[in-house]
């Protein structure tokens, strides 16, 4: 996953962050079950990943909803257009 085409700029920091800390995980559940056998410890590591996994993928869906909402008001600026109704979008910056 390409972390920046996935998620809005203001959740970018947190988005890079846990995809480093998915890849450390997993990094740590292939060391524990390689070199200790531990697959309690493996599983432990895996369930951290999951976590990261599962917040990232919210992220990534909030875009997809940011950016559906965002197509639809251009949609409704353009229809709003041709029946010759002036309108501007404003965006708020937060």
């Amino acid at each position: 996953m390409n972390v920046t085409q996935h998620v809005l700029p203001e959740d970018l920091e947190m988005a890079i962050k846990l995809h480093h800390c998915s890849i450390h995980c997993l990094k740590r559940a292939f060391s524990e079950l390689e070199f200790n056998s531990d697959y309690k410890e493996a599983q432990r590591w895996v369930n951290d990943f999951q976590k990261c996994y599962r917040e990232l993928e919210e992220l990534s869906e909030k875009k997809l909803q940011h950016d559906k909402w965002e197509r639809q008001l251009i949609k409704i600026s353009e229809d709003m257009k041709m029946k010759g109704i002036e309108i501007q979008i404003i965006r708020r910056n937060k």
